[in-house]
């Protein structure tokens, strides 16, 4: 029991690790588009935008990402364990355990805000699944079959 425990500790530091490493690639994929002209990045993430005007002749443009999905549900399986001795022979059973579906959703959405010459100055992103963005794919991009 103690080794599942240690075990289900070190799998929970290597996702909290690599969920660090991927908020900070997704930063450094958002910060490579500053200065960039809003139709270099429309083309990049495509067209499906929320533009909205802001004081001061900026303009925000707004993307959102969503996945969800599931892992399957298993049961371990059951264990009988026979011992014999001098005294007789011993028999117990530990029942298998069973752990349900789990059911999950991650969503990010990010925007890019322009100055009056429509070139990226700021970004921002909200969402739980930020880090887990894995970028577009060539279905998405503008052009591609």
């Amino acid at each position: 029991m103690k080794l599942l425990h240690r075990l289900l500790t070190l799998l929970a530091y290597l996702l909290l690790a690599a969920g660090c490493a991927s908020t900070e690639k997704f930063e450094r994929q958002m910060n490579h588009y500053l200065g960039q002209p809003i139709s270099r990045i429309q083309a990049h993430f495509g067209y499906n935008y929320i533009e909205r005007e802001l004081e001061n002749n900026r303009v925000a443009y707004t993307w959102t990402w969503t996945q969800s999905d599931f892992t399957p549900g298993h049961r371990t399986p059951d264990i009988i364990r026979t011992y014999k001795s001098n005294q007789g022979s011993y028999t117990y059973f530990i029942p298998g355990s069973y752990f349900p579906p789990a059911y999950y959703e991650y969503a990010c959405e990010f925007t890019f805000i322009t100055d009056q010459d429509s070139r990226a100055i700021d970004w921002r992103a909200h969402g739980n699944g930020c880090a887990f963005y894995p970028g577009v794919g060539d279905i998405m991009r503008p052009g591609k079959k």
